[in-house]
Protein backbone atom coordinates (compact mmCIF):
# COMPACT_ATOMS: atom_id res chain seq x y z
CA UNK A 1 0.00 0.00 0.00
CA UNK A 2 0.91 3.81 -0.56
CA UNK A 3 -0.40 6.93 1.04
CA UNK A 4 -0.81 9.70 -1.29
CA UNK A 5 -0.61 13.11 0.00
CA UNK A 6 -2.21 16.35 -1.78
CA UNK A 7 1.04 18.05 -2.69
CA UNK A 8 4.41 17.69 -5.05
CA UNK A 9 7.39 17.41 -4.81
CA UNK A 10 9.99 19.31 -6.59
CA UNK A 11 8.91 18.10 -10.00
CA UNK A 12 5.83 18.55 -9.96
CA UNK A 13 4.59 14.50 -8.93
CA UNK A 14 2.24 13.92 -6.65
CA UNK A 15 4.14 12.85 -3.67
CA UNK A 16 3.63 9.16 -2.43
CA UNK A 17 4.78 7.58 0.51
CA UNK A 18 5.05 3.48 -0.30
CA UNK A 19 4.09 1.56 3.19
CA UNK A 20 5.49 -1.89 2.71
CA UNK A 21 6.61 -2.58 6.43
CA UNK A 22 3.30 -1.53 7.85
CA UNK A 23 1.18 -3.69 5.21
CA UNK A 24 3.42 -6.45 6.57
CA UNK A 25 2.73 -5.95 10.55
CA UNK A 26 -1.27 -5.91 9.12
CA UNK A 27 -0.39 -9.15 7.63
CA UNK A 28 1.17 -10.74 10.90
CA UNK A 29 -1.46 -9.17 12.87
CA UNK A 30 -3.99 -11.32 10.98
CA UNK A 31 -2.36 -14.08 10.58
CA UNK A 32 -3.08 -16.50 13.17
CA UNK A 33 -0.43 -18.85 12.68
CA UNK A 34 2.19 -16.40 12.97
CA UNK A 35 4.09 -17.14 17.10
CA UNK A 36 2.08 -14.61 19.25
CA UNK A 37 5.10 -12.84 20.04
CA UNK A 38 5.41 -11.81 16.94
CA UNK A 39 1.64 -10.68 16.67
CA UNK A 40 2.08 -8.33 20.04
CA UNK A 41 5.27 -6.73 18.68
CA UNK A 42 3.16 -5.77 15.21
CA UNK A 43 0.39 -4.85 16.94
CA UNK A 44 2.35 -2.56 19.25
CA UNK A 45 4.18 -1.01 16.33
CA UNK A 46 0.77 -0.62 14.51
CA UNK A 47 -0.82 1.19 17.38
CA UNK A 48 2.55 3.37 17.53
CA UNK A 49 1.66 3.97 13.82
CA UNK A 50 -1.27 4.87 14.33
CA UNK A 51 -0.33 7.14 17.47
CA UNK A 52 2.27 9.17 15.25
CA UNK A 53 -0.52 9.60 11.99
CA UNK A 54 -2.54 11.19 14.35
CA UNK A 55 -0.45 13.68 15.56
CA UNK A 56 0.36 14.62 12.36
CA UNK A 57 -3.12 15.37 11.26
CA UNK A 58 -3.83 19.21 10.67
CA UNK A 59 -0.22 19.54 9.48
CA UNK A 60 -0.25 20.89 6.05
CA UNK A 61 0.58 17.76 3.39
CA UNK A 62 3.89 18.45 2.86
CA UNK A 63 4.57 18.22 6.55
CA UNK A 64 2.45 14.99 7.10
CA UNK A 65 4.63 13.04 4.47
CA UNK A 66 7.69 14.15 6.38
CA UNK A 67 6.39 12.83 9.23
CA UNK A 68 5.02 9.15 7.45
CA UNK A 69 8.94 8.85 5.66
CA UNK A 70 9.99 9.33 9.56
CA UNK A 71 7.75 6.86 11.12
CA UNK A 72 8.56 4.40 8.75
CA UNK A 73 12.18 4.52 9.12
CA UNK A 74 11.38 4.29 13.08
CA UNK A 75 8.97 1.12 12.49
CA UNK A 76 11.60 -0.31 10.49
CA UNK A 77 14.27 0.25 13.81
CA UNK A 78 11.22 -1.73 15.99
CA UNK A 79 10.64 -4.08 13.99
CA UNK A 80 14.50 -4.93 12.70
CA UNK A 81 16.67 -4.10 15.37
CA UNK A 82 17.05 -3.32 19.15
CA UNK A 83 14.83 -0.41 19.99
CA UNK A 84 11.21 -1.51 21.73
CA UNK A 85 8.28 0.46 22.52
CA UNK A 86 7.38 1.81 26.34
CA UNK A 87 3.94 3.46 27.26
CA UNK A 88 4.44 6.19 29.11
CA UNK A 89 2.25 8.90 30.77
CA UNK A 90 2.69 12.35 29.73
CA UNK A 91 1.76 15.83 31.65
CA UNK A 92 -1.81 15.53 30.95
CA UNK A 93 -2.24 12.07 32.62
CA UNK A 94 -2.88 10.23 29.03
CA UNK A 95 -0.69 7.50 27.44
CA UNK A 96 1.55 7.29 24.23
CA UNK A 97 3.97 5.21 22.86
CA UNK A 98 7.42 5.47 22.97
CA UNK A 99 10.45 4.32 21.62
CA UNK A 100 13.45 3.43 23.60
CA UNK A 101 16.81 2.39 22.03
CA UNK A 102 19.46 0.83 23.88
CA UNK A 103 21.79 3.58 24.79
CA UNK A 104 18.96 5.26 25.90
CA UNK A 105 17.32 2.24 28.57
Amino acid sequence: MSIKFNCTDVTGKQVVIATPLIDRLTAIVADVTTPDADREKAFSILKYVKQRQAESDGLPELDRAAHQMLVNIRIASLWTGDDRLVSVKTNNGTERLEIVTPESA
